[in-house]
């Protein structure tokens, strides 16, 4: 269904005439305009807004036949107007106007972007208005980071990178945020040398001389490759000595006052590939190095994250690295979208496509993937399979079609690729660990079960199992979302859609 019914916004510089900002707002049908009426009022209200701030002139017209757009346009000169839906910015079930879809419309009109509304990114980072409606999330970490820095939990396609970026692209204030990306730091002296040749590049940085010439000149502006040989300088003039020039950079960062937000993506991929080598000292000098400058009072925040389950590596360390590290970073699971939220973006993503399903078949995606832990990233998966999916012109995607993709497509062996993060978390765990946890994951394929039972099923494998083997293995498992406790006490997979590929798949070796 291509919608050209509806009302289009021009905002013109009254100078030269020319169109600074236009959108169209579709409708089904005109006569909706009655339905929704409020959340026009708070549409208008934006553009008179964007209009006053940007000193612009306002103009809207009312497209009354689906066949005047494109001559409506040719006349005002307007190509490939950017547009959304009226319901984009209404909740369908209360009628109510969404208000924060408004707050970002008017986010988008000050800084003419052509988007607001999110768009297929299956498999890359979400950013700007792709990272949608994830309020609950950047309120969680930002509570977390007034009192001290913090650890992210979050399995990989959840959504934990896209935060990071939304807090890098969208400062906290008055942090200033440096954003790492560290999973191919295969040492420690490798990932201080990233973490300072980063640091170089931001041009705040040029304000706290000290700091500066800690960690040597500038390098804004610079290309890729001009910060790689940057990184590998430093790399080989603190082979030896990494620890403590790490030590002393941040407390020049200390000592300057810098509200510095150090965003750290993958930390625990450098731990897993030291303990894998059997670096083990090395690995325990790392974590030693980030315990000494996650001090509470520092005007710094360091803010990690990684899809490894950091207490599984920790402890091959030792117990008192768990303990250590905790008590210096505080982990903070990064929460599930919201199901309304998760309704909103897979009914937009599609109508970005012109498809339009009703609510039964909006309800059927849902309930694929599941609503106890609607995953961003396969919400998107199983939205792009139902957009290239095969169908008569003019056909909308029924609740039938739906479930049939789900099975056939997201399901299939050919989107294997896709699950295999998943699947990897498990092989971090010691090795009398993998094969109990593969074997309480098939058994929760079929029914919940008490720590009690999986216990009995954990100790037929690993026989010398305790009772503390089982509540660190089982809580490995829920710190990695695989699963979770029932208000009956009870474990289940935190998933419906892991739990469907592991029945599906899992057994032919996941």
């Amino acid at each position: 269904m291509i919608r050209t019914q509806g009302r289009l916004y021009v905002l013109y510089d009254p100078d030269s005439e020319k169109v600074w900002m236009s959108f169209f707002i579709t409708l089904k049908d005109l006569a909706e305009s009655i339905r929704f009426r409020d959340a026009f009022r708070g549409i208008e209200t934006v553009f008179s807004e964007v209009a006053r701030e940007r000193d612009l002139r306002m103009d809207s017209y009312g497209i009354l036949d689906p066949h005047d757009l494109p001559s409506e346009l040719e006349g005002l000169d307007l190509r490939d107007v950017p547009r959304a839906d009226i319901e984009d910015f209404v909740d369908m079930k209360t009628m109510d106007t969404r208000t924060h879809a408004v707050e970002r419309l008017k986010h988008s009109l000050l800084k003419q972007k052509r988007y607001i509304r999110p768009r297929l990114t299956v498999g890359s980072i979400a950013r700007d208005v792709n990272f949608y409606d994830r309020e609950n999330a950047i309120e969680d970490v930002t509570e977390a980071l007034k009192s001290g820095h913090v650890l992210l939990v979050a399995p990989r396609r959840f959504g934990k990178s896209s935060l990071l970026y939304a807090l890098f692209d969208n400062p906290l204030e008055p942090w200033k945020p440096v954003l790492i990306d560290v999973e191919r730091a295969t040492t420690p002296v490798q990932f201080v040398a990233r973490i300072i040749a980063t640091l170089r590049t931001m041009p705040w940085l040029s304000e706290f001389p000290q700091t500066l010439g800690r960690i040597g000149g500038p390098l804004i502006n610079a290309s890729y490759q001009q910060i790689q040989n940057a990184e590998a300088r430093i790399a080989k003039h603190h082979a030896h000595d990494w620890a403590e020039y790490f030590a002393a950079v941040f407390s020049s960062v200390k000592a300057d006052g810098i509200p510095l937000l150090l965003l750290i993506d993958e930390f625990p991929w450098v731990l897993e590939e030291l303990i894998g080598r059997k670096e083990r000292t090395e690995a325990k000098r790392l974590i030693d190095a980030l315990n000494s400058v996650a001090v509470a009072e520092a005007p710094y925040r360091i803010l990690m994250a990684g899809s490894a389950n950091m207490d599984s590596l920790l402890h091959q360390l030792g117990g008192d690295f768990v303990k250590s590290f905790r008590k210096a970073f505080s982990p903070v699971k990064l929460p599930p979208m919201t199901i309304p939220a998760a309704r909103e973006l897979v009914r937009i993503i599609l109508a970005d496509n012109d498809l339009y399903p009703d609510e039964e078949a909006l309800e059927a995606i849902l309930d694929c993937i599941g609503k106890t832990m609607p995953i961003p990233f396969f919400l998107q998966l199983l939205a792009s399979r139902i957009v290239n999916a095969q169908r008569p012109i003019g056909a909308e995607p029924t609740a039938e079609d739906v479930r049939e993709i789900y099975e056939r497509d997201l399901l299939g062996p050919d989107s294997k690729r896709f699950f295999e993060p998943y699947s990897s978390a498990i092989n971090r765990y010691s090795d009398e660990l993998q094969l109990p946890a593969r074997k309480v994951l098939a058994h929760l394929t079929v029914s919940s079960a008490t720590e009690s039972d999986l216990g009995a099923i954990i100790r037929i494998i690993y026989t010398g199992a305790s009772a503390e083997d089982v509540k660190r293995l089982l809580g490995y498992l829920e710190n990695d979302l695989y699963i979770v406790r029932d208000e009956y006490g009870k474990f289940e997979f935190s998933s419906k859609v892991l739990r469907d590929w592991w029945r599906r798949q899992g057994r032919l070796g996941w």
